[in-house]
């Protein structure tokens, strides 16, 4: 009776009435290897994880030796940033009953968790893991984001689309999974739709204002809005040299006109169209401070300024070239500091890759 109220309290998520209830209950019963295993469960679930990997040992001790301990313990060390024990218990999982869904679409992540570093031979494994997943386990979402993210391992755009598919197999099975919603995102940022994007990210944060993980790829996603702006950009810039050279009001004034609307497009429209209505002020006010977006915001500005000024009827035609050249030389140096920052953000990234990458690596020569 006590065992099944407990895993009642693990299902509806009160974690931590279970974890009191689960150990009132070992009390009388300290050989209960089903009491450690839920005792685990619920620890992993209030994120005590140091103490959820006790207990499912305590479990494995007591001889409760499933694939679904096995999984469980994959999931702790996962936590607990050990992947390469956490590959060996999805192993072992699998070694106890080979269509385990769950401990293929585990494994399958794990085993790209050096992104772009993995090996193609890992990779490939990883892939033949996920497919498995999705073959044993089609209406379950999680395989397909197995699925997903082994495909969004590799960095190139063809990868991005053919993760597309999977990404919406889950999202139709579970609308509201953010993990689903923020693969999405990916998606659509890695093949260079930064609006939508920006859109999927924030979608995300709605429904999940914690996520960490969309909060920093909605960065990287506005950074992206901006840096496609290149060429309108040199287009103002252009515009500007042209009227310059060509003087008189009746090409200047449209060629301000012109200079305005591209400016405006781009600092002001565009950012107001890709996020959702209730987050715009929010928006408006951090794209002001954000380490990334604001050298690019920086440049920009100058260069429309520069490219308005240009068009000015100045007494002498050489200071509208020089405008000009200033405004290139701004831009060019807002552009180089923000890809300076993005590049220190990644290198931060892969260095962290590449640790997870190196244990998962240990535990295959092991």
């Amino acid at each position: 009776m006590t065992t099944r109220r407990v895993a009642a309290l693990v299902q509806a998520r009160q974690f931590e009435r279970a974890i009191r209830e689960a150990t009132a209950a070992l009390a009388t019963e300290p050989d209960s290897a089903v009491l450690w295993h839920l005792l685990a469960l619920a620890q992993y679930g209030a994120h005590d994880h140091p103490a959820a990997l006790e207990s499912i040992g305590r479990a494995l001790a007591a001889g409760v030796a499933t694939a679904d301990v096995f999984v469980h313990r994959g999931w702790i060390l996962t936590a607990l940033e050990r992947p390469g024990e956490a590959v060996s218990a999805f192993e072992e999982a699998l070694a106890v009953d080979p269509g385990h869904a769950e401990a293929h679409a585990c494994l399958a992540r794990l085993l790209v968790s050096g992104g772009a570093l993995t090996t193609p031979e890992v990779h490939a494994r990883a892939l033949g893991h996920a497919r498995r997943a999705c073959e044993l386990a089609p209406s379950a979402a999680r395989s397909h984001l197995a699925l997903a993210t082994v495909l969004l391992a590799e960095p190139h755009r063809e990868a991005a689309r053919r993760a597309a598919e999977p990404v919406r197999a889950a999202i139709a099975l579970e609308p509201d999974n953010t993990e689903a919603l923020r693969l999405r995102a990916l998606v659509d940022l890695r093949r260079r739709n930064a609006v939508r994007a920006v859109r999927g990210y924030a979608e995300v944060l709605r429904l999940d204002p914690q996520d960490t993980v969309a909060a920093q790829n909605l960065a990287l996603a506005t950074w992206m809005l901006f840096a496609r702006a290149h060429l309108i950009v040199l287009a103002m810039l252009a515009t500007a040299a042209l009227a310059a050279a060509a003087g008189g009001w009746v090409v200047r004034a449209p060629a301000a006109a012109v200079i305005a609307a591209a400016a405006w497009y781009v600092l002001v429209s565009r950012p107001h169209r890709a996020f959702p209505p209730p987050m715009r002020p929010a928006a408006r006010r951090l794209l002001r401070r954000d380490a990334l977006v604001r050298p690019y915001l920086a440049g920009i500005v100058w260069a429309a300024a520069s490219a308005l000024a240009a068009v000015a009827p100045w007494e002498s035609p050489a200071m509208g070239r020089v405008l000009v050249v200033a405004g290139l030389f701004g831009y060019a140096v807002g552009v180089g500091a923000a890809h300076r920052r993005l590049r220190e953000l990644r290198d931060r990234n892969d260095r962290q890759r590449r640790e997870s990458w190196l244990e998962v690596a240990a535990s295959q020569r092991g």
